[in-house]
């Protein structure tokens, strides 16, 4: 169900400011929204009409999210639910996945993620079990007059329609969801499926049952058969986002795929053909898991055919004006403002300022800039909060030296390894770290 065609979403959670915020992303994305601030209240109002979608918290007084989804599922099985919650624990996922939840996502929530999966949660709720029809999307708007971005838009343009598998690298908000979604608009298979998932958002024994599948009976709890997302995506391009997730086990299915164009469902004895253009994103470099034998080296080597490396937005100088002047018209029109532009002074921070979140970091500065500006120009008092005062441009100046708390945060992660002989996975384990962080943290302080 596209959004065009106005979703009715439920929102449950008892933070206000949690409903407050998500109901305004929805509404900006074009659902209808309601929302209810526990269970029983959800409850209530799903008697008295349907909704598409619940979005759920998980631990809420009296009935939990767990609970709420006994009762949804009890009343129409139909009806989609996601889980949400600030608590990732594999049992609470299980237990969500085997009621029936479409999905589990924790806090804090990734905007483009959380939007993703319910666009995925709602098409799938309203084709039937053979089809999975794709939301015509428009061509992504991209921001290219720096150089160094030029040059990787010639590439990303050179083989968009080619039916090579594709790996895009860079930092966390470089923009790779937005290339892959450029690279499916400009490739022959646009009019199919475009399907897209995070491979760090589901806990790793669901991981392989959302991407291949399953058969009812497959396991406990399989009560009906299941698509996967690449029997979804077939014809047209799936989207697999921090492969660096990807345990060991689900690597040597992605490289039988990659390989052979066929898969198993769990619980499935026959291959499964598939036609289905895979484009890959990692925020990790995979050279160094592979030198830490973490990811393995003939799944690397398969997937590096044509690598594409996004610069960051300290790299990319010439586009943080263009990017600023874009992001104030969208957000402009959206908020009925009549912003013309910063202020000099704000836009002299802009420009020596490194972005450690790329443009992401930027859009958020923007979008909120726009919300409290007093007059027709943004100032740096209206997005203050947001820029760190003491953050120098790298290339004006050598940040070499670590503050206090990066001093022990690096001993930290040194003497855990040590204590573990090395092993990561222990490490990551004692320090309550994902693997992801973890890895972030080893290569900045060069301890992989």
């Amino acid at each position: 169900m596209e959004n065009s065609q106005k979703a009715s979403i439920l929102l449950v959670d008892d933070e206000r400011v949690v409903l407050e915020s998500l109901g305004w992303l929805f509404s900006l994305n074009g659902y209808k929204v309601d929302t209810a601030q526990d269970g029983t209240q959800a409850l209530q109002k799903i008697e008295r009409r349907a909704f598409d979608l619940v979005v759920s918290d998980v631990r809420m007084p009296e009935l939990s999210g767990l609970d709420l989804l006994g009762e949804v599922k009890r009343k129409n099985r139909n009806t989609r639910v996601i889980i949400i919650t600030a608590y990732g624990h594999i049992q609470e996922a299980v237990s969500a996945i085997k009621q029936g939840a479409y999905d589990y996502l924790t806090k804090p929530l990734d905007d483009a993620i959380l939007l993703s999966t319910v666009e995925r949660a709602l098409k799938e709720g309203s084709a039937d079990k053979t089809q999975y029809r794709c939301v015509d999307f428009p061509l992504p708007k991209i921001v290219a007059r720096d150089p160094a971005m030029r040059e990787v838009m010639k590439l990303v343009d050179a083989i968009a329609d080619k039916d090579i598998t594709i790996l895009l690298q860079g930092e966390s908000g470089t923009g790779k969801n937005l290339i892959a979604r450029y690279l499916h608009k400009k490739s022959h298979r646009k009019s199919k499926p475009f399907v897209h998932i995070t491979c760090g958002t589901l806990p790793e024994p669901l991981l392989e049952s959302e991407l291949f599948g399953y058969l009812k009976g497959a396991f406990t709890g399989a009560v009906e058969d299941k698509l996967g997302l690449f029997e979804l995506a077939n014809e047209g391009t799936i989207f697999l986002d921090e492969i660096s997730i990807a345990s060991p086990t689900l690597q040597v299915k992605l490289l039988g795929v990659l390989e052979s164009k066929t898969f198993n469902k769990l619980g499935g004895a026959i291959p499964i053909n598939v036609d289905v253009r895979v484009i890959i994103a990692t925020s990790i470099p995979l050279e160094d898991l592979v030198k830490a034998r973490i990811f393995r080296e003939d799944l690397y080597f398969r997937i590096k055919t044509l690598p594409i490396v996004l610069p960051p937005l300290r790299s990319r100088p010439g586009d943080i004006e263009p990017l600023c002047q874009y992001f104030i018209k969208k957000y402009s029109t959206f908020n009925n403002r009549a912003i013309l532009g910063l202020t000099e002074e704000l836009k002299k921070k802009v420009l020596n300022y490194s972005w450690p979140g790329n443009v992401r970091e930027l859009e958020n500065v923007i979008q909120r800039g726009i919300i409290f500006a007093e007059d027709e120009y943004i100032d740096i008092k209206d997005v203050s909060f947001l820029l760190e005062e003491c953050n120098p441009n790298p290339k004006d100046q050598e940040a070499t030296n670590m503050n206090s708390l990066q001093i022990q945060e690096k001993e930290l992660l040194k003497s855990t390894l040590e204590r573990f002989k090395g092993n990561k996975r222990q490490t990551a384990t004692f320090l309550n770290l994902d693997r992801t962080t973890l890895y972030k943290k080893l290569k900045i302080y060069d301890l992989l």
